[in-house]
């Protein structure tokens, strides 16, 4: 998981990453858009790749699905651990 640096949401990203900026050619910001999908929080619960999720990922990762779910939860990991910062739970 590493922010594109020439991408403007991924360098607001490194900072916040919940922030809601994204940009459509990025890697990074879709694997962070999917870590903030229905789709992920469904399989995240379930505890495996389901067929929503992974429908989701193929158009993104292509048969790299296995990396890219890793990227995502990368980003999801972060994403939480700002938001309990922003909550005074960090």
């Amino acid at each position: 998981m590493t922010p594109e640096p020439e991408c403007p949401s991924c360098r607001a990203a490194q900072d916040d990453p919940t922030t809601p900026l994204f940009h459509s050619g990025c890697l990074e910001c879709q694997a962070r858009m999917l870590a903030n999908s229905p789709a992920f929080f469904q399989a995240k619960k379930a505890g495996y790749i389901t067929s929503v999720y992974n429908a989701a990922l193929v158009p993104v990762f292509g048969t790299e699905v296995i990396a890219g779910n890793k990227r995502v939860k990368d980003w999801a990991r972060r994403i939480e651990q700002a938001r309990q910062l922003k909550r005074g739970q960090g």
